[in-house]
């Protein structure tokens, strides 16, 4: 190829792997049946991803260097409404910013907040004991705490 010439190549990626503080690198099979080893992983400032092998990608090629600039894997997308944003994994795990307001978080494992203060919306600060926030549980009744629901606490 010549160091003139930038390609657009289609296809799925495979063998990711990271490294703190370099870059993800993987291969890319074109959907031509082309390998591409070694390629750089660019993504948004501030996020990093390690996708799982056959997510969708597109890759940019100029001379013998290949960058993938976008990738997606439709198969474990969550259902959002138009203008919602969601940050996701393949085990159903995902935040959802929702256009309409709120949040919505899916886990089957635990949240954990590392603040040293929580504050809420209305300035109530939250208070802390023995270096915990530990908020009073608005999930109660009669008294009582109502199965099923939680309540958030952070680590100092």
């Amino acid at each position: 190829m010549n160091n003139n010439n930038v390609r657009i190549v289609r296809g799925t990626i495979t063998d990711a792997t990271a490294s703190p503080g370099k870059l993800i690198r993987c291969s890319v099979m074109g959907i031509e049946d082309e390998e591409i080893d070694d390629v750089e992983l660019f993504g948004d400032h501030g996020s990093s991803a390690v996708p799982d092998d056959d997510s969708e990608c597109i890759a940019v090629q100029f001379g013998h260097r290949t960058i993938v600039i976008a990738g997606a894997d439709r198969r474990i997308a969550p259902s959002m409404s138009k203008g919602d944003v969601a940050i996701h994994t393949d085990a159903n795990q995902y935040i959802i910013i929702k256009k309409t307001g709120g949040i919505d978080i899916r886990t089957s494992g635990v949240v954990t907040v590392y603040a040293a203060q929580i504050k809420l919306g209305d300035d109530t600060l939250l208070p802390v004991v023995n270096g915990v926030v530990t908020p009073e549980c608005a999930c109660s009744y009669a008294g009582k705490h109502v199965q099923g629901s939680a309540t958030v606490m952070a680590k100092g």
